[in-house]
């Protein structure tokens, strides 16, 4: 185990840094029993190898006996247990992350703690005014180097003076997709709040499902910077109150398609925005949008979410300045690329033209071509805002895309006002074109952008 003091800018100070590892047996007693590798799978090995960090933050507890070390505590004890079951997190990817099989070797998850001294509602104030700077601080990532490549599990969690706390975990994307790592928050959470958990131990066998390709076209890079990109992206958010969608459903609506759903609606205005702010810049190159989608369950035999590992695919739709045509585009290509999935082998021809087709659609233009990408996930239905360790929900789930370019990741958040639930959609843009995407008339009928996150 590693220990460290130090400091990380003015707000947030690093105290410690160690490696979780997996809990011997159930019993405590004996060496795990797991392969010693895991092989990823075809759909694996079209990811680009990068992490996904998401931050929970949570209030103070109402008891006074929950302090923040015994929050830590409790933490580490149950991401042991956990880590039985998915012994692949615990283990390392070779060649800075981009190896096909992990090395089941229980080294151990990262996990950081550190603390900030004020309040949590004065750090997000004073964050706020800080153009997110403090914020960067809190992702597991921050102030470290190559090392968090290989790495498929981190962890950091901070303590605020008030007593509230920010858990920040972040996988590796070509390990797991945002379904499988929503179950396994799933299964840690339960654990770390004593409660029984229905969820069915993980299955990792996608690999021997779905095996890697010889030859295959190199995952993607959709995330990466454009050509002659010299910064990071701007970011932003924008929230959706129940009402508002409703509004947005009802404006999406064509003789195609009568029933927009939220994530269909919130994914067109977020298109036509983009096309329109590109306008104005006299860019007027053709759009697309590409969107993933969960394959759990759609698949002959199916396959169920205890799934673990990549198991979706992309679908592109040119995107244009009307919303219900958008819509309808959504509506299609989703409907035809799970209709060319149903009937899909597992080894022969029609699963690898699938994801061969896919690469290639999802390569980002070069200069010499003039087509923009823009990249929609929605994270609504995978119940993130019901991670409970033991001390309620979280009162706000913060998806770390600010380092990917032209993408926007959806989120559903219950409100207990009575108001319903409402969608927030963090997002990435060139400065320029975020700056004009901000100030669109039709998008702010909809939305407020970057209101106070504890407000709404």
């Amino acid at each position: 185990m590693e220990k460290q003091r130090e400091e990380v800018g003015a707000a947030v100070e690093l105290i410690s840094k160690e490696l979780v590892k997996p809990m011997t047996t159930k019993g405590g007693e004996g060496i795990p029993d797991h392969p010693k590798t895991h092989a990823l799978s075809i759909f694996d090995q079209l990811v680009p190898p990068f992490g996904v960090p998401i931050i929970f933050f949570y209030r103070p507890a109402p008891s006074p006996a929950t302090s923040s070390s015994s929050r830590t505590s409790l933490l580490k004890a149950s991401l042991a247990a956990t880590l039985y079951d998915y012994y692949p997190l615990a283990g390392r990817m070779g060649d800075g992350g981009t190896s096909l099989v992990i090395d089941c070797n229980d080294e151990g998850a990262l996990f950081l703690e550190a603390r900030v001294g004020s309040s949590l509602s004065e750090f997000l104030r004073q964050n706020a005014a800080s153009g997110d700077e403090l914020l960067d601080q809190l992702f597991v990532s921050y102030g470290l180097g190559p090392e968090i490549n290989s790495i498929p599990l981190a962890v950091k969690v901070t303590s605020f003076g008030c007593g509230a706390t920010a858990v920040c975990a972040s996988f590796a994307h070509r390990v797991l997709d945002m379904a499988g790592f929503s179950y396994f928050l799933g299964t840690w959470a339960a654990k770390a709040a004593g409660v029984s958990h229905e969820n069915s131990p993980p299955e990792f066998n996608l690999g021997a499902l779905y095996p890697p390709a010889n030859n295959f076209p190199a995952a993607p890079t959709m995330f990466s910077p454009p050509p002659g990109a010299v910064s990071r992206p701007a970011h932003a958010r924008i929230v959706f109150g129940q009402s508002k969608v409703e509004a947005l459903k009802q404006a999406a609506k064509s003789e195609q398609v009568q029933n927009p759903t939220t994530a269909e609606a919130v994914t067109a205005l977020i298109s036509v925005t983009a096309v329109k702010s590109a306008a104005v810049l006299n860019n007027l190159n053709p759009s697309k949008v590409t969107q993933p989608v969960n394959l759990r369950g759609r698949v002959s035999p199916p396959l169920g979410e205890s799934a673990m590992g990549n198991f979706i695919s992309h679908y592109a739709v040119t995107s244009e300045a009307a919303l219900a045509r958008v819509v309808s585009e959504i509506r299609k290509e989703k409907s035809r690329l799970l209709g060319a999935v149903q009937g899909m082998d597992k080894e022969g021809l029609r699963l690898r033209e699938i994801k061969a087709a896919e690469a290639k659609q999802l390569q980002p233009p070069s200069s010499a071509q003039v087509q923009q990408y823009y990249t929609v996930g929605s994270w609504c239905r995978f119940g993130l805002y019901d991670t409970d360790f033991g001390w309620g929900n979280p009162v706000w789930v913060v998806p770390g895309t600010k380092d990917w370019w032209n993408t926007a990741v959806l989120l559903d958040k219950p409100r207990g006002d009575g108001l319903g639930r409402r969608i927030e959609v963090a997002f990435t843009l060139d400065a320029a074109q975020m700056n004009v995407f901000l100030r669109d008339q039709d998008l702010l009928a909809y939305g407020l952008v970057n209101p106070n996150a504890l407000d709404v």
